[in-house]
């Protein structure tokens, strides 16, 4: 979480260079060489995001890019702040009678801004936050596959089940942070040398020992050796690689429990 902080901080230098170049700057040759400036360092700053995410697409199969359907709702979102901003400031210039040639004088810079502050969120979201967040959940991924490496399989029970993560996503220590729920991930893995057919109830657990939430997964055809997350149908459509779980509790799981059945059974 903390480095995906950062990598907003460091997406945002570009933007913050321009943003005081308008300022300072009337002239639009000599901001212009400014623009090439910042150009510079956001191609700088850009490339190593598309580095880690490259990285993470080889090592982890974690996807390049967002899911589209995320990529829509946030292109809305800035194309709605650009919209706002030009409809407030028409209908400000319409009361004042403002002339054309005046109200681009005074708005130009305006509208370059906020474009400017637009493509930028845009960008950060689709390529500097999922860098962060693709670290955060490789590391958790590392960490189921330490568990794995404990599990003693055998021939009745050739699948493991562990509790990788169960984490409020947040940095602060305020009741909202503390009242949020966990996001919880369970892998899974088939320990024989062919595919297996799987069909789990996993439940979810407190300090207490109370059972949360009961979960059922699969049936899923697991390959050899392959160790998946668990997680539904409809969390893999809506949501990115790096950003899917098995379910959310209002309480951490401090342990799971789980049954299930398998056969070997060829892939249609």
């Amino acid at each position: 979480m903390i480095l995906t902080y950062f990598l907003i901080l460091l997406g945002s230098i570009p933007m913050v260079m321009f943003l005081f170049a308008v300022i300072e700057h009337r002239h639009y040759h000599i901001l212009f060489r400014h623009l090439l400036v910042c150009a510079l360092v956001w191609l700088v700053v850009y490339g190593i995001a598309t580095v880690i995410n490259l990285q993470y697409w080889f090592d982890y199969q974690l996807t390049f890019l967002p899911k589209w359907e995320e990529v829509k709702i946030m292109m809305f979102v800035v194309a709605g702040l650009f919209v706002l901003v030009f409809l407030v400031t028409s209908i400000i210039s319409l009361i004042q009678r403002t002339p054309v040639r005046e109200w681009m004088g005074n708005h130009g810079k305006l509208y370059l801004v906020i474009g400017s502050l637009c493509f930028n969120i845009l960008m950060i979201f689709i390529f500097i936050m999922p860098a962060g967040q693709k670290y955060d959940y490789s590391v958790i991924l590392d960490r189921a596959q330490e568990q794995f490496e404990e599990v003693e399989p055998s021939e009745d029970n050739p699948v493991a089940a562990v509790l990788a993560a169960s984490q409020q996503n947040c940095l602060s220590s305020s009741s909202t942070c503390r009242n949020s729920s966990y996001d919880n991930l369970v892998m899974v893995k088939n320990f024989e040398d062919h595919d297996l057919l799987v069909e789990m109830e996993i439940a979810f657990l407190n300090r207490e020992k109370e059972v949360m939430e009961v979960f059922e997964f699969g049936p899923i055809y697991l390959e050899a050796g392959e160790a998946v997350p668990v997680v539904s149908k409809s969390e893999g459509e809506k949501s990115s690689a790096w950003d899917r779980w098995t379910n959310y509790t209002e309480d951490h799981t401090a342990f799971i429990q789980y049954r299930y059945r398998w056969k070997s059974e060829p892939r249609n």
